[in-house]
C-alpha cells in the first residue's frame, strides 16, 4: 500500500511538474538583462496563484520551482525565472491576507524577500560577466 501510495505521489509530482512546464513556456517573459540594469516591460501579466500556501501540496509546487530553477542555464534566464516568482510570492502574499491569515502571508513574505535577494545576486553576476571582472 505504502508503495502505491509512493508511486501516486511521485505520479502526481511530475505531473505537476510537466503541467507548470508546459504553461511556463507558453507565456512571453517580459524581461530583460543587460549588463547594467533588468527592465521590465510594461505589459506584464498579472500573477494569479493556483496553489497557496496554505494548501497541503504547496510543498509539490515549491519542489516544482527549485526543480524548474536548476533545470535553467544562464544568469539571464534565472533572473527572470526569479523575477516571475517574486511576482507570484506577492501575489500568495497577498492572497493569504485576503484569507485572514497573517503568519502564514508572513512565512510568504519572507519567501518573496529571499527571492529579490536571489534576484539582486544574479544581476551582480550579470555586471561582474559583463565586465569581466
Amino acid at each position: 500500500m505504502r508503495k502505491i501510495l509512493l508511486i501516486f505521489l511521485f505520479g502526481f509530482a511530475l505531473v505537476l511538474f510537466f503541467a507548470g512546464a508546459s504553461v511556463s513556456a507558453q507565456q512571453d517573459e517580459a524581461v530583460s538583462a543587460t549588463a547594467s540594469s533588468i527592465v521590465l516591460n510594461e505589459t506584464e501579466e498579472t500573477v494569479e496563484p493556483i496553489i497557496l500556501p496554505d494548501s497541503p501540496l504547496y510543498f509539490l509546487k515549491l519542489f516544482k520551482e527549485k526543480v524548474s530553477l536548476w533545470l535553467t542555464f544562464g544568469a539571464e534566464k534565472e533572473v527572470n525565472k526569479y523575477l516571475k516568482l517574486a511576482r507570484l510570492r506577492m501575489a500568495e502574499y497577498q492572497k493569504m491576507l485576503e484569507k485572514g491569515k497573517p503568519e502564514t502571508a508572513q512565512k510568504v513574505l519572507a519567501r518573496y524577500e529571499e527571492t529579490l535577494n536571489k534576484v539582486l545576486t544574479k544581476v551582480e553576476e550579470l555586471r561582474r560577466e559583463k565586465k569581466g571582472i
